[in-house]
């Protein structure tokens, strides 16, 4: 199996596309790590849960030195947990733009830096962060979002180059309209029409999601760094009719 004896640590990992990275991770022998803000109680056998806010940058550090005390060495991380507060700008109150930046973009750094620092004593390490399409296109209500994503691809490139040297990869993986309960409520207003912007004409799936992670902390993805690679049926692409 590919990640036997790898120990990755995925913030925001006991549901939604977090939870899905996790298993395939666990399918495929690693030892898997998440954190979540409390105990969803029907985590799978096998996962490490550390209860925390993202954006406390003490626990983070805290967390990742516990994993190196139990494992041996954290390998992977997957920046994962991130929120949505849909609003026009026009309409959207700053408490909804500071979270949405705190959670998404704040919550990347502190594990970025914590988990980057012992990934560079070691001379390995593979760091994903999960950004959004949002980062390059519009949507209307998401400016908060958008520019969170935006700052994760900015983010992921100046990271890149710091880390190349010490044998620490950085990439980004940009999920498209996927099926979880995070996009459950646009998928219900504008399933149809979204669908038509979809230029292979389906819904994202969980694990369409995991296998480009998976893939971009694998030694075949070694040579890569720096990247960020959109995973959402074309949408990026253009309108397919």
């Amino acid at each position: 199996m590919r990640f036997d004896g790898k120990t990755v640590l995925i913030t925001g990992g006991a549901r939604g596309i977090g939870r899905g990275i996790g298993e395939a991770f666990m399918a495929e022998g690693a030892n898997v790590c998440v954190t979540d803000l409390d105990d969803p109680g029907d985590l799978p056998d096998g996962f490490t849960l550390y209860e925390a806010d993202v954006t406390d940058p003490d626990r983070a550090m805290e967390i990742c030195d516990q994993i190196e005390e139990k494992f041996g060495q954290l390998h992977i991380l997957i920046n994962n947990a991130g929120i949505v507060r849909d609003k026009l700008l026009v309409m959207m109150e700053p408490a909804d733009w500071e979270l949405v930046i705190k959670i998404n973009l704040m919550g990347m750094f502190n594990y970025g830096k914590a988990a980057g620092t012992k990934m560079m004593r070691k001379r390995y390490g593979r760091i994903v962060n999960i950004s959004s399409i949002a980062s390059v296109r519009g949507g209307r209500g998401q400016t908060n979002y958008a520019a969170a994503k935006g700052g994760a691809n900015a983010f992921t490139r100046g990271l890149a180059l710091e880390l190349a040297k010490r044998n620490v990869t950085v990439n980004a993986v940009a999920p498209g309209m996927i099926e979880t309960k995070m996009s459950e409520q646009v998928r219900n207003l504008a399933g149809d029409l979204i669908l038509k912007g979809i230029p292979v004409k389906r819904y994202g799936q969980v694990a369409d999601i995991a296998n480009a992670v998976l893939f971009l902390a694998s030694e075949e993805a070694s040579y890569i760094t720096g990247q960020v690679l959109c995973v959402d049926g074309g949408m990026t692409v253009g309108f397919s009719f």
